[in-house]
């Protein structure tokens, strides 16, 4: 079984979940300010997207939780495995960066069922 456990929140606003489980080193690291979250890393050496949508899923109810509402992301800070996660979950291409509103991408379906 897989946990997404949520780290602790610093002075700045950012907070990171972790994927929990046999052989897994993965974690998710975000920054929430107001209703804007920013979506700083995805560390994971594996392929299975399942756990970054874990990770990106985690850390978007994190933020609704705390009235964030659109999520952002930099395309340059993520490889195409997150990237694709990212789009699959409703992120689309503004001005350079992946937004999306955090309710929209709570409330679909999984990413591998589109």
């Amino acid at each position: 079984m897989i946990r997404f456990v949520p780290g602790d929140i610093n002075k700045d606003g950012e907070f990171s979940y972790t994927a929990d489980g046999e052989n897994i080193s993965a974690s998710c690291t975000a920054k929430l300010q107001g209703a804007r979250l920013d979506i700083l890393s995805v560390d994971y050496a594996g392929n299975d997207a399942f756990i970054i949508e874990g990770l990106i899923r985690s850390v978007l109810n994190y933020g609704a939780n705390r009235s964030a509402f659109t999520a952002y992301a930099k395309p340059e800070d993520f490889g195409e495995q997150v990237i694709s996660v990212l789009s699959l979950l409703g992120f689309e291409t503004e001005n350079g960066v992946l937004v999306c509103d955090i309710p929209d991408a709570l409330t679909g379906s999984c990413c591998h069922c589109k």
